[in-house]
């Protein structure tokens, strides 16, 4: 959701959590915990929903939604991210 807010490019990939590929080497290397969601920028990688958000607003500041209904909008996708599986990887560093 910080990603797409902030307008940044990123790729995303697709973790298989029923077959417990974030403990495989290729994704555990990256994600210190082995969780997901992961964002990985540049050589660091961080996880846990809460701490992405606050890292990406503060490595990419800029325009973010007014803490009303559109924050209200983000922390709802924010609380769904976990059970989601995906590792986050932006392209670019500003």
């Amino acid at each position: 959701m910080s990603l797409h807010e902030k307008g940044l490019l990123f790729d995303i990939q697709t973790i298989d959590l029923a077959a417990k590929a974030q403990h495989e080497p290729g994704f555990a290397t990256k994600s210190l915990t082995s969780r997901v969601p992961t964002l990985i920028h540049d050589e660091f990688s961080l996880s846990e929903s809460s701490a992405i958000a606050e890292y990406i607003d503060e490595v990419f500041p800029g325009t973010i939604p007014s803490r009303t209904t559109e924050s209200g909008k983000s922390a709802s996708g924010a609380s769904l991210a976990p059970q989601r599986s995906h590792t986050y990887q932006t392209r670019a560093s500003y």
